[in-house]
Order: C-alpha cells, then sequence, then structure tokens
C-alpha cells in the first residue's frame, strides 16, 4: 500500500520517517506501533542496576546504563538525568532526548522511546561527533 505526504501529496513507499520530497515527518504505522503500549513485556527482566558513574560526561553514564530496554524512566534518568526534551510521537509512546556538547566542541545525542507507562523501548537513535 502506497502511503502520500499530508503536506505535500507526494507518493511515499513503504515506510519511511519523513516525507523525502518535502521532509515533513511522517506518522509512525500500526505495524510499527504494534505491542508498543507495553514495551515491559517485550524486556520482562532487565538485569540490575548498580550506581550511576560519578562522571559529569553523558556519553560515558550511558554506557554505563547498558540494555535499555525495559527499564523504567525513573531508572534511566537516575543514570542521565532529566531529558533535554520530551515529544509525542504517536499515541502511548514518547521520545525523550538528551545531548551534551562536549568540552572541545563534540556533541553527544540519545533518544529512547517510552510507553505510557514509563517503560523505555531502546534506543530510536544516538549519534556523537
Amino acid at each position: 500500500m502506497t502511503n502520500f505526504c499530508p503536506q505535500c501529496g507526494t507518493s511515499i513507499p513503504g515506510d519511511p520517517n519523513f516525507c523525502a520530497e518535502c521532509g515533513t515527518p511522517l506518522p509512525i504505522s500500526e505495524e510499527l506501533l504494534l505491542g508498543a503500549a507495553d514495551f515491559r513485556a517485550e524486556f520482562p527482566n532487565p538485569p540490575s542496576l548498580g550506581n550511576p558513574p560519578m562522571s559529569s560526561n553523558l556519553r560515558k553514564r550511558a554506557v554505563a546504563l547498558g540494555e535499555v530496554g525495559g527499564r523504567t524512566r525513573v531508572e534511566i534518568e537516575r543514570f542521565l538525568g532529566p531529558p533535554n526534551s520530551i515529544d509525542s510521537i504517536a499515541p502511548d509512546v514518547y521520545l525523550c532526548q538528551w545531548m551534551q556538547q562536549g568540552t572541545f566542541g563534540g556533541l553527544y545525542h540519545i533518544g529512547l522511546i517510552f510507553d505510557r507507562n514509563d517503560f523505555c523501548g531502546g534506543v530510536n537513535h544516538e549519534s556523537a561527533f
């Protein structure tokens, strides 16, 4: 089934996140959200967490956190601190993003998706440059 961009009307094959013609963000398909209302069911037994590292470096804290799937937002914020932004991306699904400018101009950015119960479904995107 071919979809069309709600902004410019361009035919959109497959299931991309943005319209290739005008750059408009596209809604997430129901297939991608199937089961998204309960990420905890996908990750029933995440390993126990130790203490967060005593580091101001966001990337080091994210590495120390390890696997995020099935963890609560409270657990993740204990390691990473509060997110820089929170955005709804679909019904019952939201994105938290953490960003930190490095001392010498680098940037670390990580985005995690959460369900309505504040359980993490995993990393949506991550970049370091």
